[in-house]
């Protein structure tokens, strides 16, 4: 299944844009590398284009590896060859004449995509800038005495964490205060932190549902983590723990913990951060009094304390106590068409979501997209079999505006209608999960919790979609967070 319209020309004739239908155009492939600290996302677009469409598709995906390539040990070596192979595409579509377009041809839109704002007015040009200077520093600093200083506590996703330099024991802890009164029952997140500690700011908290919503899953983890999402709006924390790397967390104490997505040989993981903070390199221990997992790796229950110290094993200790318990009010998913997202059209390919307010993905807003306004184009490679994927695109006066939705049944089965619940991230979904991700306006999510239901899907003779329609419920980063409701629908001949 492809991305939009090809137009094969006929013998003779030139190359005609697969988007708008013009000519010149030149058979080129667009890439995007996205870094996710433990994973990547490597995306093709490929041609041909026009000169206008194939800019515009440039700066677009040129702009979002700056913004997001970074992330990844390997990634910051890969999204440098991106943007070359990038700047090789474009070199060719700059060479082409403006884009004729014959009004007989039938293409997906109407005319071609508007170039947008020039990549240097994007803010992928200034992560990039902040990154070259980073390294520069890197590599230059050391030769030069005067450069030396200690790590900033600022997290920052692409330095990989130097290995503790010895076991750290609970007695090592720096003397801080014990949490206050921890609830009996229930969910509940508590902290107590010394004064200097990065993490939690010298202060003491607790926190406990309806104000805040605790969620458990293995997250960016894997098999042998866990990691307990809590959440309040736009605020935010995260408590990871994770056995080592080829064993199975369980019930028990573990010392000489590092920062869990780096952890390697026999160190188990920790990494507590909260409310925009975290640590670049972690210390520390932590003890767990209680785990039950259920079918697919379900959390079901969770109790542990920690300690941890952020950047160095003397820094001042973050002591905390983190318990999650599964009620039915966690396995109800809500209503998965809300009354509140509004009209949706009877005909015709469209696409509308409601965002809860702290929601990342929608950031609170209720919207419809629909043609001719938006561009809606299949290309379910990007998935594989048992997957679909939908781009919607407009140009707006700030430029190409993009969103995705991908749903997707369990691998190695196919996709048909009915209710997949229990969703993750569609391309890091295993076992018996379905996969989900939506995303859009250059926001997207590390971790999917979700669930959809597919209404319509219908497959031409050569495999390729001719409609589908589907709603969903998404939540962004944890199984609490707050809820992306919306309802799609494609239709290959509208």
């Amino acid at each position: 299944m492809s991305l939009g319209v090809v137009i094969k020309p006929g013998a003779g004739q030139p190359l005609a844009c697969r988007l708008c239908g013009s000519t010149p155009a030149a058979n080129v492939t667009i890439h995007e590398h996205n870094g996710r600290i433990a994973w990547m996302v490597h995306k093709t677009n490929k041609g041909p284009f026009c000169r206008d469409c194939g800019i515009a598709v440039f700066r677009q995906h040129q702009n979002s590896t700056m913004f997001q390539g970074w992330f990844g040990f390997f990634s910051f070596f890969l999204t440098p060859i991106t943007l070359l192979l990038n700047l090789i595409a474009w070199l060719r579509l700059r060479a082409l004449a403006p884009p004729h377009r014959d009004a007989t041809v039938s293409s997906r839109i109407p005319a071609p995509l508007s170039p947008g704002k020039p990549l240097l007015s994007r803010a992928g040009a200034y992560v990039a800038l902040v990154v070259a200077a980073l390294v520069t520093i890197l590599f230059i600093g050391p030769a030069i005495p005067s450069l030396g200083q200690s790590p900033s506590n600022s997290r920052s996703s692409q330095l990989t964490p130097t290995p503790s330099p010895s076991p750290i024991r609970s007695s090592q802890s720096s003397p801080a205060a014990q949490p206050g009164p921890f609830p009996h029952v229930g969910s509940a997140f508590a902290f107590s932190s010394a004064s200097g500690d990065f993490i939690g700011q010298g202060q003491t908290q607790t926190m406990t549902p309806p104000a805040w919503r605790i969620g458990a899953g293995q997250g960016n983890l894997g098999e042998g983590g866990i990691s307990v999402s809590v959440s309040s709006g736009s605020t935010s924390w995260t408590v990871g723990m994770a056995a080592p790397r080829g064993e199975s967390l369980h019930v028990g104490s573990y010392d000489n913990a590092m920062r869990a997505a780096f952890r390697q040989g026999s160190q188990p993981g920790l990494d507590v951060s909260g409310d925009g903070r975290g640590c670049n390199n972690v210390f520390g221990s932590f003890t767990i009094t209680k785990m039950d997992v259920g079918s697919y790796g379900k959390v079901t229950a969770f109790e542990a304390t920690f300690v941890q110290h952020c950047e160095s094993a003397t820094a001042p200790a973050l002591n905390g106590h983190v318990r999650f318990v599964l009620t039915p009010d966690d396995t109800a998913h809500p209503p998965l068409d809300s009354p509140s997202m509004g009209p949706f059209p009877q005909t015709g390919d469209a696409y509308s979501f409601t965002s809860e307010s702290g929601d990342y993905i929608g950031q609170g807003q209720t919207q419809t997209l629909s043609a001719p306004t938006w561009s809606f184009v299949e290309n379910s490679e990007n998935v594989g079999s048992g997957g679909v994927w939908i781009d919607m695109r407009s140009n707006t006066s700030g430029g190409l505006v993009d969103w995705n939705v991908t749903i997707a049944a369990p691998r190695g089965q196919t996709l048909h209608v009915g209710t997949y619940a229990d969703a993750m991230r569609a391309a890091f979904r295993q076992g018996n999960q379905a996969g989900l991700d939506v995303n859009g306006d250059g926001r997207g999510c590390n971790e999917v919790y979700g669930t959809f239901t597919v209404t319509r899907i219908e497959l031409g003779s050569a495999g390729q979609l001719n409609a589908f329609e589907a709603t969903f419920v998404q939540h962004c980063e944890g199984p609490s967070a707050p809820v992306l409701y919306g309802h799609i629908r494609y239709v290959a001949s509208s």
